[in-house]
């Protein structure tokens, strides 16, 4: 795998795990309850979604997906649809 694939995957992982992240920020505050969890986590539920739907990346990584040889392409798209992957069979069991 080339530097710049690998940077991708980097960055695309970094971008998947800042949802998370500001998820349990918002998770920890005091002024949460019970009541707002169910909107909260269909909240991560839909934007994953989405992002799968539409196969986005991160704004960056998909502009710079445009400048990519197709076959460097394919890997990245390949690794980081995996990681959705997972998702879609996790959200399956829910």
């Amino acid at each position: 795998m080339n530097v710049i694939l690998h940077l991708m995957n980097d960055f695309f992982a970094h971008n998947y795990m800042k949802l998370f992240h500001d998820l349990i920020l918002i998770l920890e505050t005091t002024s949460i309850n019970s009541v707002h969890i169910y909107d909260i986590m269909y909240g991560l539920k839909t934007k994953l979604e989405n992002r799968i739907r539409h196969q986005f990346y991160g704004s960056i990584l998909n502009s710079n997906l445009r400048k990519m040889s197709k076959n460097d392409k394919i890997k990245f798209e390949n690794s980081a649809n995996l990681t959705y992957d997972i998702f879609k069979i996790f959200n399956r069991k829910v």
